[in-house]
């Protein structure tokens, strides 16, 4: 089933190092992707703040009704939370957080194993890749009114593409979950709790991603956003997404930690 609701298109500032080549008979769209960004297993009991950047007083789209501060980033018994709160101020009622890697990434596995912010209509956990210019993105979001789903999706110059709710047989924000993304220059694969849930075959003239982008986490309330997220009320208290590891590792690298999806596939 296609996403008939995404989210709009969202304002980051994404600190990045890349390179574009491209040849004279080829189309921007073809550009050859190049990135800084190395294979990395981040378990947050020693929280490297030199690969992330965490926002701070600021807002992002018109759609989030939170503002992002930078104190509702906190590592907790060896994981990282991440917090929606009902702290009032300048732009609204509640306070919300996102960090994104200080690096952009390139072709390769995206793994992250997280636990959803909580089973509350009106707001999204999030585990993506995003671009702009040209507004390229990888998603991963929970949205919470249904726990037991996963919504994949990609941007291409800012039009979604590939949208998909996934049913799961577990719930997402009661437990500790693997979660992953695998983006290759031809193919796209979706993975939970290591099973493939949905792929992407690249075809000739349809669009695709092909430019490196930053990771982000982020969990939010909306604003406007209804049909796709419900009506949020704030339930008493804070609501956190909890992340126990996130990983990349470049197409082709070997598998840097035993519950990897590519030590899996190794092994056989």
């Amino acid at each position: 089933m296609s996403i008939t609701c995404v989210r709009p298109p969202i304002h980051v500032l994404a600190v990045a190092v890349l390179v574009f080549m491209s040849t004279s008979d080829a189309p921007a769209q073809e550009a050859k992707l190049v990135s800084a960004g190395k294979s990395f297993f981040e378990d947050f009991s020693n929280f490297d703040r030199r690969r992330w950047i965490v926002s701070n007083d600021r807002a992002s789209g018109d759609f989030q009704d939170c503002l992002f501060l930078a104190r509702n980033v906190q590592p907790v018994d060896g994981a990282l939370e991440l917090r929606l709160t009902d702290t009032p101020n300048s732009r609204s009622s509640f306070t919300c957080a996102e960090m994104q890697s200080a690096q952009a990434y390139g072709h390769g596995m995206y793994e992250v194993r997280m636990r959803a912010a909580g089973a509350v209509p009106g707001i999204v956990s999030a585990f993506f890749t995003f671009i702009r210019p040209p507004h390229d993105e990888i998603d991963i979001e929970f949205v919470g009114k249904s726990p037991k789903q996963v919504q994949v999706n990609t941007f291409v110059n800012a039009h979604s593409q590939y949208g998909k709710v996934i049913d799961l047989d577990f719930d997402t924000t009661t437990s500790m979950n693997d979660y992953a993304f695998e983006w290759l220059p031809d193919t796209l694969r979706w993975f939970a709790n290591g099973r493939l849930v949905h792929e992407v075959k690249r075809e000739a003239g349809k669009p695709y991603p092909v430019t490196a982008g930053t990771i982000h986490l982020s969990v939010w309330n909306g604003k406007g956003t209804e049909a796709w997220l419900g009506a949020f009320a704030y339930p008493g208290r804070p609501l956190s997404v909890r992340y126990e590891y996130i990983a990349f590792t470049e197409a082709g690298r070997p598998c840097q930690f035993p519950t990897s999806i590519i030590c899996k596939r190794q092994a056989k």
